[in-house]
């Protein structure tokens, strides 16, 4: 039986983590003693993300914790996804290829901090004056209970992180556009001079952030209010900024100076697409379908075929069918197929 390939794309099987034998360790239950084995175990927060993203092509998604068999690999088109987080970043997360709309659902683990995580709301930094803007990518940082500390690497500046922490609902895995600032019609631009400055809460106040820039990038900023040697500032990028600044670290635009020069472009990543090389035919489930590496009723579901979810039909055998999913977000390992009993199916 050959199945058939997608055009353009070569997917291989890598395994990311391979599993260290543990320490044994004496456990003595009541006067009698033991020998077992410490297992380790991934600790997930109640922090769950959904949304539909492009994941790289080849990222796995694996069997377990620390597992090192593989499920399949992602394809680089947008895939669906359901994530729960763990507790410490350095774990795997639990996966789920579904999220909105009914999918071929493969539940698995993967790196948490490979995962396209992006700020819904606003995330406070220092309540008042500095968020996270909504609508950009962040790295989990770590899960406490319904919250999540995630930290961005501003845009033009050396490196420099910053963290914010919220509820779970204020992240996504669905990117969104970020929010444009709303100007005062009577506001000025400023720009900054150098490769530094330093916000603060107040004129002569509390110094709340410095920030060291790369040669050539300046913070663009909207006034309309000064105090003495300080300027009250704002501004919407990556981050949100409501602070104070010395009139000596900026340089005022002249008016009717263009602005869109001084605003960083934003990416947009539209996800691989892909194609098979013939037309197979095309399922819908009218019932939830448990899903099989092998032809083998014996072999462990991995997943499902969701009610209403759209299937391609790549291969089959008297009692199984090799199925993969309409919109091509993720494909089985090379020694193994997407198997389904044949008399599951209804023809679309």
């Amino acid at each position: 039986m050959k199945r058939p390939s997608l055009r353009g794309l070569t997917v291989g099987v890598s395994l990311l983590v391979l599993g260290v034998l543990p320490e044994p360790r004496l456990t003595c239950p009541g006067t009698l003693a033991s020998l077992a084995w410490a297992q380790d175990t991934v600790v997930l927060s109640q922090c769950t993300l959904k949304g539909a993203q492009p994941l790289p092509r080849g990222q796995q998604l694996l069997d377990a914790p620390q597992g090192s068999r593989s499920l399949g690999q992602f394809t680089g088109a947008v895939a669906p996804l359901t994530a729960t987080l763990p507790v410490e970043m350095s774990s795997r997360a639990k996966v789920s290829t579904s999220a909105s709309k009914p999918t071929v659902r493969i539940d698995g683990w993967m790196p948490a901090s490979l995962l396209p995580i992006h700020t819904a709301r606003d995330v406070p930094v220092l309540q008042g004056n500095l968020w996270l803007a909504s609508g950009y990518r962040v790295q989990p940082v770590k899960a406490t209970g319904s919250q999540l500390t995630a930290e961005l690497t501003v845009q033009g500046s050396q490196d420099r992180k910053i963290r914010g922490t919220a509820s779970c609902d204020a992240f996504s895995l669905d990117r969104t556009r970020p929010t444009p600032l709303d100007i005062p019609g009577n506001a000025r631009g400023y720009l900054t001079k150098g490769t530094s400055f330093t916000l603060f809460d107040s004129p002569n106040g509390t110094e709340i952030l410095e920030m060291t820039m790369v040669d050539g990038a300046s913070q663009l900023f909207w006034s309309t209010e000064s105090k003495g040697a300080f300027v009250h500032v704002i501004s919407r990028g990556d981050l949100v900024i409501d602070a104070w600044i010395r009139l000596r670290e900026l340089s005022p635009l002249k008016k009717g100076e263009m602005m869109d020069q001084y605003i960083p472009p934003t990416s947009q990543f539209a996800g691989a697409q892909l194609k098979l090389e013939q037309d197979p035919k095309l399922h819908t489930a009218s019932r939830e379908i448990p899903i099989r590496l092998r032809p083998d009723e014996k072999e462990k579901p991995i997943g499902v075929v969701e009610k209403g979810a759209e299937i391609y039909e790549v291969g089959s055998t008297p009692k199984w069918i090799n199925v993969l999913p309409r919109d091509l977000y993720i494909t089985p390992p090379s020694d193994a197929g997407y198997w389904i009993p044949s008399d599951a199916l209804t023809n679309k």
